[in-house]
């Protein structure tokens, strides 16, 4: 009798204990299901969006221009999925960069480095072009401007002699009379001794005529972010 109150009683703990364990393992495994959830909705919101690059097949040619170097093109993520720039005072200027998507682009030759100040100047030696920044703006393309505003220049970077805040980047660039390729800092300073060095102060359309003048072409927003 006594024997069988003890085997009733260890047969009620084993009981127990089983019941315990099947509900923390229950727990356990609700816990992990949260946790992976979580996770889910975090690589879905916050997770790196970008997917690898995948390059093309395309063996390199056995010619090769002069200066250039083969980029083989293929499929990569090109674009942002945050639509704002801080250094810039209006949000929302990056709109038209999102949202990150899969762009294709085939084979390609791209300049080894960027256009030098010497590479410019013949250029310029050959053609007799004058840059936007050598230009004097008009009224009418800047109707609301003062006329002493109107003025051959370019920005040049200056920054402050104490730190400020990142909100007006007014406070490191300013607009310096006679700045150019020539005079990157305006009168007074030269390319002299760096003539390796990329030009600077170049517009759009300098850049195009220098493009045109050399038989290339300026390599498209895609090329460029996959190069």
């Amino acid at each position: 009798m006594k024997r069988n109150y003890v085997i009733g009683i260890c047969i009620v703990l084993m009981a127990a204990i089983a019941i315990a364990c099947i509900r923390f393992y229950r727990h356990q495994q609700e816990k992990m299901n949260a946790a992976e959830q979580a996770t889910t909705r975090i690589s879905l919101t916050t997770g790196n969006p970008f997917i690898q690059t995948v390059e093309n097949k395309n063996a390199a040619p056995s010619s090769v221009p002069k200066g250039m170097v083969f980029i083989p093109g293929g499929t990569f993520s090109m674009g942002t999925d945050r639509a704002w720039e801080p250094l810039c005072e209006m949000p929302g200027v990056t709109a038209d960069a999102t949202p990150i998507h899969r762009v294709y682009v085939d084979a390609f030759f791209m300049d080894e480095h960027e256009v030098t100040n010497s590479e410019f100047s013949t250029f310029v030696k050959a053609t007799g072009y004058k840059t936007v920044a050598e230009q004097t703006p008009t009224q009418e393309e800047f109707p609301d401007a003062p006329p002493e505003m109107l003025v051959a220049g370019s920005v040049v970077f200056s920054p402050p002699a104490n730190p400020v805040g990142l909100e007006n980047h007014l406070q490191w660039w300013a607009y310096v009379k006679d700045a150019n390729w020539k005079h990157p800092l305006g009168l007074g300073s030269t390319i002299i001794g760096k003539e390796n060095l990329p030009v600077v102060h170049i517009a759009w359309e300098d850049a195009v005529a220098y493009a045109k003048w050399a038989g290339k072409r300026l390599p498209t927003e895609a090329e460029w972010d996959f190069a």
